[in-house]
């Protein structure tokens, strides 16, 4: 057994615990994906597709098996991360004196429109929700806004962060530097399996699930408070190759 087939395992678990009711297909598909790209450390799916463990060798094939998982409908993004949000959440309230909640809103390979709240624990942006759509839709902020909102306890001290450009100078890269390591190398869009929002999403709930992962957001164990040691959304590593 290699190590993303160990690391599959154990995420499996972290998985079934939280959503003991989650699809057989997808408990057993998602979990590689997300242990493909914690031992890759990119969002290109052709390295991805390198180090699934599956049987067949053909590259074709598996990036095949990565598109059929992103298109499924039966992912539904906001369902599976938001236990584990929540948990982020409390964990911050309990942790900050102020509780900081950023709002990113990005444009993505000029057709997709993703805008995505997070947590600010110490110097790491942390993802709590997000969505992805073809065009802007004015109660897209404001819905997400108010459902992370509703896991608050009333009376926390609380600001907003409204980043309209994440990646602008003084701040982490934006999720548009997410993706570089996909449109970098010259790839025709068809074939990074990008095409469709719902496989964007789909692809962002893998690299969430991945950072949370690293940073033990997955586990049920108190987070400390040091920057260092908390669940962190630091976009350059995440890319590195």
């Amino acid at each position: 057994m290699n190590t993303v087939s160990m690391l599959a395992g154990e995420i499996r678990l972290a998985l079934e615990t939280t959503h003991p009711a989650l699809r057989k297909t997808i408990l057993r598909k998602l979990p590689i994906l997300v242990a493909a790209m914690v031992e890759a450390k990119t969002v290109n799916t052709t390295r991805l597709a390198a180090v699934l463990p599956l049987a067949t060798k053909r590259m074709d094939m598996r990036l095949q098996w990565i598109a059929r998982l992103l298109e499924n409908r039966l992912l539904v993004s906001r369902k599976i991360i938001e236990p584990f949000a929540r948990r982020v959440v409390q964990q911050a309230v309990e942790q900050e004196s102020v509780l900081v909640l950023r709002l990113i809103q990005e444009t993505l390979l000029d057709r997709f429109h993703i805008v995505m709240v997070n947590v600010i624990r110490g110097t790491q942006t942390v993802p709590l929700l997000w969505r992805v759509e073809t065009s802007t839709e004015d109660r897209m902020t404001q819905r997400l806004s108010e459902q992370v909102l509703s896991w608050i306890p009333e009376k926390t001290t609380m600001r907003w962060w409204v980043d309209p450009r994440s990646a602008s100078e003084g701040s982490p890269q934006g999720i548009d530097e997410i993706f570089s390591g996909v449109t970098a190398q010259g790839m025709p869009l068809t074939k990074t399996h990008l095409h469709d929002a719902t496989r964007i999403d789909h692809l962002v709930l893998v690299m969430v699930l991945t950072l949370y992962w690293h940073n033990r957001c997955l586990s049920s164990q108190p987070l400390a408070a040091s920057a260092e040691s908390s669940c962190g959304f630091d976009f350059r590593r995440s890319t590195s190759t």
